[in-house]
């Protein structure tokens, strides 16, 4: 007799509009190692000028020093890197529901599964997740998912394959966070107090790593949480964030704090379409300041 399989039933991924996520990078999300200055290290940078080179690739002061014309050689590439995190509290999110809208199949609960701690606004962060996640990965980034906390973000979900990753890429990726996402719930009830952003996601995120785009889908934050969060921009190229909540207007705070700290940053309702909010963090209104 067969007794049947386990299945995961994952947030379907919104196919989200390309944007610049990061100065410096090709559209394909890789970006050249830059060339340093340092004289002393021309003549390993250069190379010999070869039929059919562009000339702006010649390197005239080692041509000149040489006596015969070099070139520049090419720039080696490297693996794009972006981070995710995922804001778990459960103050955040507003009034539990007890919906279990990751497990219905045309319109059908799924049978015998747990209720998830969540929320309709912690919903609505998951769909985004899955969203960005898939595009990020697709787009050949190696990504870190991390929890407010600083811990891998998947480290509570008991659908994740390996709940103590934090890194993925690749195809195997999109689907292993997927997976991951179909049991992700709030860290508490909402009725318990809630867990702060800790400073342990800021030193998770200025670690000695190569520097890319940071995205965060976050609930609603206080101003001292939010000016935690705003200073983990320091450690990447581009920093993006989401913040949930039912009425933008309960955003304007937090986004004006992260905003000045150089994020681009919008609000996020179970109402707004996750690609035109998407799309509104590639705007000016998005960011009215620069980090110095």
């Amino acid at each position: 007799m067969d007794d049947g399989a386990r299945l995961t039933v994952a947030p379907a991924a919104v196919e989200l509009p390309a944007i610049s996520l990061s100065d410096g990078r090709g559209h394909d999300g890789s970006h050249s190692t830059p060339e340093l200055a340092h004289a002393s290290q021309d003549d390993a940078m250069t190379r010999e000028y070869r039929y059919g080179d562009p000339l702006r690739r010649v390197h005239w002061a080692v041509t000149a020093s040489q006596g015969k014309l070099m070139v520049r050689a090419e720039e080696s590439v490297t693996t794009p890197e972006a981070a995710l995190v995922l804001d778990l509290r459960g103050f955040a999110f507003g009034e539990r529901s007890r919906a279990i809208e990751r497990f219905q199949i045309a319109g059908h609960s799924m049978v015998g599964l747990p209720e998830l701690r969540t929320t309709a606004l912690f919903e609505t962060a998951v769909v985004a997740a899955a969203s960005i996640a898939t595009h990020l990965l697709e787009r050949g980034y190696v990504l870190r998912v991390l929890d407010h906390q600083g811990l891998p973000g998947f480290s509570s979900s008991t659908s994740a394959a390996d709940p103590g990753v934090a890194e993925y890429s690749g195809i195997q990726g999109v689907f292993d966070v997927a997976t991951a996402l179909a049991a992700l719930e709030l860290n508490e009830t909402a009725d318990s107090p809630s867990l702060p952003f800790a400073n342990e996601l800021v030193h998770k995120l200025h670690e000695g790593r190569r520097r890319g785009p940071l995205v965060a889908i976050v609930g609603m934050l206080g101003e001292g949480e939010a000016h935690l969060l705003a200073q983990t921009a320091e450690s990447t190229q581009s920093a993006f964030a989401m913040i949930l909540c039912p009425d933008p207007e309960l955003a304007v705070p937090a986004l004006a704090i992260l905003r000045r700290a150089g994020w681009r940053a919008t609000a996020l309702t179970p109402a707004t379409p996750l690609e035109q909010a998407w799309l509104q963090l590639s705007q000016p209104s998005a960011i009215s300041g620069r980090r110095t």
